[in-house]
């Protein structure tokens, strides 16, 4: 027996015991009798492996020995609706704990244990997954689970068409898997957003939903606060700092999705101007922050960020910034990539994924793709006073100042990024 084989045995067993010891617990805190513990899901676990290792070449048993066990189990749950204590996930988790026990026999040991982490987690918190779930409305529903399907086809459809044009395709520079990819992330981190926002709702304070809403779309969220704030004059004090929370918001949401575009190579360079312009929208906030906010919610509205409709929208505005970017660079140099800034206005996550995608593919430096988000994100922040300027012209007037402050370093920053090369 070889040190990998006592390692994968070590890491099945683990596996089993993490998933046993679960239900364990679960069924000790709810009343719940269970009928698989540590002991039944360490078996199975290690059972699952031991298939493989002593059956590895005769695919025929596997196939055999795994469809009887899934049988086995899976007809459990009708023997406990007979016993009047219904329920599937036992069951379905001991199928999981066999088949995790088979991965480790393929020498899959790292895949097994993040698929069980992800399994206990889902697991333990069972009961806020039904809760978030319950905040959830049909409509809600019915746009995820659209977009879901759309993506699955749609990815593999562009890995499968290949390469459309030079400077099209999987690989190219406009990379469309990586196109598909970024769409599905965004949208991703933004309906989990939203999700939070349903799940807290006024709990948690006006401050934090309208915070959270710049992670979904910092323009919709603001133009919802304006239009409850002209309802309501009484929520003008906190629709103040909620709007300057939401650009905050949309700045951190940036960093993220180029850090996460574009790599570790280029933090050094992109997060001291952005983190300094973070830092100061957070004084603004703080400077200006009015004493006994009142109590009452902005229930905002944003649209369900899974709608297929927003998803090409995004799509759209980002093909268009990205080849707008491109012939800027081919004919203008760096200097041309800067006036993509002037995207910001639109979309500054559109702008952020153009020059991540940009830079990855070597076609811009670090510097550059800096120097043009942190104009894009001054940029946003003062469309914010254009969408304000539509719905609550009070709520314009006293939040133009901290916002043009922010424009303001932005513009500041970018000057001296421009100057100084670093």
């Amino acid at each position: 027996m070889t040190a990998i084989d006592i390692i994968s045995g070590l890491s099945a067993l683990l596996i089993g015991l993490l998933l046993g010891i679960q239900r364990e617990y679960h069924g000790y805190h709810t009343d719940k009798k269970v009928f698989s513990g540590a002991r039944t899901f360490t078996i199975v676990s290690i059972y699952g492996f031991a298939v493989v290792r002593f059956f590895g070449d005769e695919i025929d048993q596997i196939i055999f020995l795994t469809s009887l066990f899934i049988l086995i189990f899976l007809s459990i749950p009708v023997l406990k609706h007979k016993m009047s204590t219904p329920g599937m996930t036992t069951s379905v988790a001991l199928v999981l704990a066999l088949l995790l026990g088979m991965l480790v026999g393929y020498s899959m040991i790292f895949e097994s244990l993040a698929i069980s982490l992800i399994l206990f987690v889902i697991l333990t918190f069972k009961e806020r997954l039904h809760r978030f779930a319950s905040v959830l409305t049909k409509k809600d529903l019915a746009s995820a689970i659209r977009f879901i399907a759309v993506s699955i086809v749609i990815l593999p459809l562009t890995y499968n068409v290949g390469t459309i044009h030079p400077l099209v395709g999987p690989g190219q520079l406009f990379d469309t898997v990586k196109t598909v990819l970024m769409i599905i992330f965004v949208s991703s981190m933004s309906f989990t957003s939203y999700l939070v926002i349903k799940f807290i709702g006024a709990e948690k304070g006006i401050e934090v939903s309208t915070f959270l809403g710049g992670f979904v779309n910092s323009a919709a969220s603001t133009a919802s606060i304006s239009q409850k704030s002209k309802k309501n004059p009484g929520l003008l004090p906190i629709s103040m700092i909620s709007v300057l929370l939401t650009n905050t918001s949309m700045m951190i949401k940036d960093i993220i999705l180029m850090v996460v575009l574009a790599g570790g190579g280029i933090i050094m360079v992109l997060v001291p101007p952005v983190g300094l312009l973070i830092i100061i929208s957070l004084v603004l906030v703080f400077v200006f922050r009015k004493e006994g906010s009142p109590s009452s919610s902005i229930d905002l509205e944003l649209g369900t960020p899974f709608a297929i409709t927003p998803a090409i929208k995004f799509a759209l505005i980002f093909s268009m910034i990205s080849a707008s970017a491109y012939l800027l660079k081919t004919y203008l140099g760096s200097y041309g990539v800067y006036a993509v800034a002037a995207g910001g206005i639109v979309s500054t996550t559109s702008v952020s994924a153009s020059l991540a995608l940009l830079y990855s593919g070597g076609e811009i430096s670090a510097i550059t793709a800096t120097i043009t988000l942190v104009l894009a994100l001054g940029l946003g922040s003062l469309s914010k006073i254009t969408i304000m300027r539509v719905y609550d012209k009070q709520l314009m007037k006293d939040t133009s100042v901290p916002l043009i402050i922010v424009a303001s370093a932005a513009i500041s920053l970018s000057l001296i990024l421009l100057i100084t090369g670093k």
